[in-house]
């Protein structure tokens, strides 16, 4: 009979299971040997193979056979991390100064100093984490806020007994920014 397979159960979803189950260890089949895999008929694999091949989740091979084409692979394939805030970082800094038509800085921990990523209005470059814009977390307004933020274990050794003071109204006594404001001397 024609159009029917040697397993009269056979759905065409069935079917297209079967073909790509059997790329399962991986490398390029020709189309006899995907027959062979799948106990398919000749003629009832060989419109699923094409179809797939059409979709992109089949692709031909230069010695003309069929392996895992574009599309099966990126749903086999895990996702990526999340980008990192150093690379999405610049990006939101940059919309938020567009928007908002003023400079936008946004500061990150690293280990006892901010490194930041500035941005003013215009056309100019967004500033990226470099050395340079490392300062230390203890005199600036923006350290002090994410010392406000972090577990005792972290603060301890950002407000030691050695703090430099970096302006008159740098806070460098260890007890100061823990028990006071950060208010200038009088």
């Amino acid at each position: 009979m024609a159009g029917r397979t040697l397993t009269p159960d056979w759905s065409v979803a069935g079917k297209l299971a079967a073909i790509l189950t059997s790329l399962g260890a991986g490398g390029d089949y020709s189309l006899t040997e995907l027959v062979h895999w799948t106990g398919l008929p000749m003629s009832t694999a060989h419109r699923p193979v094409h179809q797939l091949v059409d979709r992109e989740l089949l692709q031909r091979t230069a010695a003309g056979g069929f392996s895992a084409g574009p599309v099966l692979r990126r749903l086999t394939t895990p996702t990526p991390p999340p980008p990192r805030l150093s690379v999405r970082g610049p990006y939101v800094v940059e919309d938020l100064a567009d928007t908002l038509h003023r400079r936008v800085r946004l500061g990150v921990r690293d280990n006892m100093k901010v490194a930041y990523i500035q941005k003013s209005p215009g056309h100019l470059p967004v500033t990226s984490f470099s050395d340079a814009a490392q300062l230390p977390m203890h005199a600036t307004a923006l350290g002090k806020v994410l010392l406000a933020f972090v577990p005792p274990n972290i603060v301890r050794p950002a407000v030691g007994p050695r703090l430099p003071a970096y302006t008159p109204w740098t806070q460098h006594r260890p007890d100061r920014p823990r028990t006071r404001g950060c208010t200038r001397p009088t």
